[in-house]
């Protein structure tokens, strides 16, 4: 078997090192669907207390992480993500050997859209986002899973946003 030459072996070197050398970037290569966002706070149609304000917090918080959007009043800002927050549930989610619930399960559905401030169609809609969250009965409170589901409804709004999909 014939071994490369010398100036090939050479030339690949120097190519594996520029290329290793080269930056890269884990942010996506898609523009956001919008340059700056307002978020009125959302409305709370359940009657369980803060969840509007504990909603609208963490979906500024996730889109301010991201870095990709400018957030800002919503009277500036190009596009206005809107939305309600439509249920909050608690149910038993798993059981020990004598019935006892080890877990709960706290569910919560909004409806979410972002539009253009100017009007027009939006930019994307959702009737019925549903995130939810697990928390142990013995050592962990209702709250811990709220903020579990939030968490996963700021990810898929965040998500929506800033990716577009």
């Amino acid at each position: 078997m014939k071994l490369p030459s010398r100036p090939l072996c050479a030339a690949l070197l120097v190519f594996f090192i520029l290329a290793g050398c080269s930056p890269y970037s884990f942010k996506s290569g898609r523009q956001p669907l919008v340059k700056s966002i307002g978020i009125p706070l959302f409305k709370n149609q359940t009657p369980e207390f803060g969840l509007a304000e504990q909603l609208t917090e963490g979906i500024t918080n996730g889109l301010v992480a991201e870095n990709i959007i400018d957030v800002t009043d919503p009277s500036r800002a190009e596009g206005l993500l809107k939305g309600d927050v439509l249920t909050y549930k608690r149910s038993a989610y798993t059981y020990q050997a004598d019935e006892s619930v080890q877990e709960y399960l706290v569910e919560i559905t909004i409806k979410a859209e972002l539009v253009r401030r100017d009007g027009g169609e939006p930019l994307w809609s959702e009737a019925a986002l549903r995130g939810w969250g697990v928390y142990s009965a013995d050592t962990e409170i209702e709250l811990d899973g709220q903020t579990r589901a939030i968490a996963k409804l700021t990810e898929e709004i965040v998500d929506r946003t800033v990716k577009g999909w």
